[in-house]
């Protein structure tokens, strides 16, 4: 691949004698009748990528032929058309496939198994061989001329390698360094790289100079590296003949010597467009013939297209040639290409649904649903569309063109959803949900972009729900579709979402009383302010916002709201300023402060107290705060607090419970089941029972010790009172009628015990 300096062109030995020959005089041949015209030369253009990479162009046997029509007759004893050579065998590599070993190959042989193997045109190395070695029509070749045939591994500034000489060594060679130069392995794919403007020298000659090339294809940026200089006007001017002094004429020749061989190298894109059309049928095909000339447009990059019958075949460098049907074509042409830029595959007819067409291009896709109208998507839609399946995926059909929802927005509306992008991010929103979406301010809104498609729920009376940045949407049998969103979604989700809280049953509301805002769901509501929120239980709801969850006495739930079997069931509810309770039946109850310090020490539901059983309310005897419970009443005076069974509230509150008349309780209540069956419960003065047949009785602590001391209520010697206790002024003595005896405790004395008749 050095470049020389002698005239390399279509050269004839001229009838003189053999040593003459050897001499190397050579004579330039005039151009032939149909021959190459230099204002047809593109330096960005030099061959076609199909001309130059197809490896099938040529058999053996017609590479042979070709040879000895070219060449007027060996003046030596070997000439290129009566050369033989052994083939070694070559391993597969990135560049070629293998080679099997061969005995005694002629040269047309050794190019069409080389050609194949390496993926390059076997009428371009003919012309490669012919421009370096001049060995196609040659009738001296020295042995230089075979061992540098196409002038691989022959740099400018050194002598030929030689690992590589040899007619099949360095036709090889040459091969695959061609096919090399494509692979974007390569260390030379970025010079003179295809579709990018490079700088090309004219010559080694310092001071020649660049020409700024815009390198269109692959075959051309492979010659360029190949041999890297481009022809300077001069060597154009005498296609045939030289230039000047910064002339090079090695890829002048090879585009020259290809037309003159074997036609046109192919006009930018036009080859590629007929060899397509003539792939699918020519004109009578279902492309049909053409209606117009090719066209070069410039715009998206540039390409050539031609219109036919039945489209348009378009053919861009980086992509290639595609078809463009009905009615792609006239959309594409009339909207602009600078629009939708150029096909990267051709219609493509789907079976999904009612079935239509799609086609990408480099800016985005053409649709049409029905065959009957097409509309554009930008790049965006069609790339989001296309990880969805396409037209067969889970979206569907597109129903028209992208819609403008504001500056920077935009939305398409398919089968099944509604995407929205923004140039970066997509999302796509479901049917039944779009409605909701829109109302809350799109991906500008409370929810935010979606971050998972729709999802199928069947849990509950669920139907389905998306999630969202900031929320969610859910759609139930019974109760519709709900948006929940911000600090609400937060909880909820922390919560446990539908498993715990059930499905939304509202949109946020705000309560008129405490100005907080309310969501419902199947089992609790979130009461919100802000950012600060609630997740209550149903049955606590009314009696938390008049309670002051959140900004008043009750506060915050530490937790969600639970069940218990105990004491007959019931549900309750903890707060950060208390407990919402309701027994099972019940009204709801909340139990706060000293009363609930009360409760809790008494075991809460589940201990000696049970279920609250109403609201804390002012006691009308004795001014204490009470709280009624299951099995008992809990009297608080701000700074101390006591239990009273249930049997015994009316009594005691009559003998100044918490006063000075008649003190707190010091012990529970005690259950005995001796005797008929009762309870008794002791004070700072004095100890309560109660039986059923009877009610409630007093006893006095001087009589009540008395009675313990003989057996108490449990014993066949005093058992229940049958009264309460009376006092005697007159006598300074309390007297009290028990089941089995009557004891009289007169003051200073020792109380008697007599035994009932």
């Amino acid at each position: 691949m050095r470049q020389q300096k002698r005239l390399p062109a279509r050269i004839v030995v001229a009838l003189v004698s053999l040593a003459t020959a050897v001499a190397g005089l050579q004579f330039v041949m005039a151009p032939p009748a149909a021959a190459a015209d230099a204002s047809d030369f593109d330096p960005g253009f030099l061959i076609s990528d199909s001309a130059f990479f197809n490896g099938t162009s040529m058999t053996a046997s017609q590479i042979d032929d070709f040879i000895d029509d070219r060449n007027p007759g060996c003046l030596i004893a070997v000439c290129l058309d009566n050369y033989k050579e052994n083939v070694t065998a070559k391993a597969k590599t990135s560049r070629c496939a293998a080679i099997t070993a061969a005995k005694s190959q002629s040269a047309g042989k050794i190019i069409a198994t080389v050609g194949r193997a390496c993926g390059i045109s076997p009428k371009a190395i003919l012309v490669i061989l012919q421009k370096e070695q001049s060995l196609v029509t040659s009738r001296t070749p020295g042995s230089h001329a075979f061992e540098a045939s196409m002038g691989a591994g022959c740099p400018d500034t050194a002598p030929c390698d030689g690992k590589y000489a040899g007619f099949y060594a360095n036709v090889y060679y040459g091969a695959s360094l061609l096919k090399g130069y494509t692979l974007t392995s390569s260390s030379h794919y970025t010079r003179y790289q295809a579709g990018k403007t490079s700088s090309i020298l004219y010559d080694t000659t310092a001071g020649c100079g660049t020409r700024k090339v815009f390198v269109r294809n692959q075959a051309t940026h492979a010659l360029y590296v190949y041999t890297p200089y481009t022809p300077n006007a001069a060597a154009l001017k005498n296609l045939y003949g030289s230039g000047d002094k910064c002339s090079a004429y090695g890829n002048r020749n090879f585009w020259r010597l290809f037309i003159d061989w074997f036609g046109v190298t192919g006009a930018y894109g036009e080859t590629e467009i007929t060899e397509f059309w003539n792939a699918n049928g020519g004109g009578s095909g279902a492309i049909g013939e053409a209606t117009g000339a090719p066209v070069l447009d410039k715009s998206a990059g540039g390409g050539y297209y031609r219109t036919y019958k039945n489209g348009t075949i378009a053919w861009t460098q980086a992509k290639g040639a595609f078809f463009l049907a009905k009615p792609f074509n006239s959309f594409w042409l009339s909207t602009g290409i600078s629009s939708v830029g150029w096909p990267i595959e051709s219609t493509v007819t789907s079976t999904a649904g009612v079935g239509g067409l799609t086609q990408r291009f480099t800016k985005g896709s053409l649709v049409d649903p029905e065959g009957v109208s097409a509309f554009y998507l930008g790049n965006g839609f069609t790339k989001a569309w296309a990880a969805y399946g396409g037209p067969s995926g889970s979206l569907g059909w597109a129903h028209g063109a992208k819609s403008t929802v504001r500056s920077g927005l935009w939305s398409v509306e398919f089968d099944n959803g509604t995407m929205y992008h923004d140039g970066t991010t997509y999302g796509v929103i479901a049917p039944s949900f779009v409605d909701t979406y829109r109302n809350l301010g799109d991906v500008d809104g409370s929810l935010g972009w979606p971050v998972r498609d729709y999802t199928p729920r069947t849990a509950g009376n669920g139907i389905g729900w998306q999630k969202f940045q900031k929320g969610g949407i859910f759609n139930s049998e019974e109760h519709g579709i709900h948006a929940v969103t911000g600090a609400v979604y937060a909880t909820y989700s922390k919560l446990g979402g539908d498993s715990k809280l059930g499905w939304p049953t509202s949109d946020p509301y705000q309560d008129a009383k405490s100005g907080l805002w309310v969501q419902d769901f199947e089992r609790a509501s979130i009461i919100f302010k802000g950012t600060v929120t609630a997740a209550v239980s149903t049955t606590f709801v009314e009696s938390a916002l008049a309670n002051g969850v959140l900004t008043g006495r009750l506060g915050t739930p530490t937790g969600l709201a639970k069940t218990s079997k105990v004491s007959g069931g019931g549900t309750w509810q903890v707060f950060t300023g208390g407990i919402l309770a309701q027994p099972k039946g019940g009204d709801v109850s909340y139990v706060y402060g000293g009363l609930l310090t009360a409760w809790k020490a008494k075991g809460l539901a589940t201990g000696k107290l049970g279920w609250p059983i109403g609201s804390r309310y002012i006691d009308p005897v004795v001014g204490t705060v009470d709280q009624d419970f299951q099995y008992g009443t809990v009297f608080h005076n701000h700074k101390k607090w006591g239990t009273v069974g249930t049997n015994f509230v009316e009594l005691a509150r009559a003998k100044g419970v918490t006063t000075s008349k008649f003190g707190w309780a010091t012990a529970n209540v005690v259950t005995v089941s001796k005797n008929g069956g009762g309870q008794y419960q002791t004070f700072t003065k004095g100890t309560l029972t109660w039986q059923k047949s009877v009610g409630a009785m007093y006893s006095p602590t001087v009589v009540w010790r008395a009675a313990v001391a003989k057996g108490g209520v449990a014993s066949s010697t005093i058992g229940w009172p049958r009264a309460s206790a009376k006092w005697d002024s007159h006598k300074s003595a309390w007297k009290q009628s028990f089941q089995f005896a009557t004891i009289t405790c007169v003051t200073g004395k020792t109380c008697t015990v007599k035994a009932t008749n």
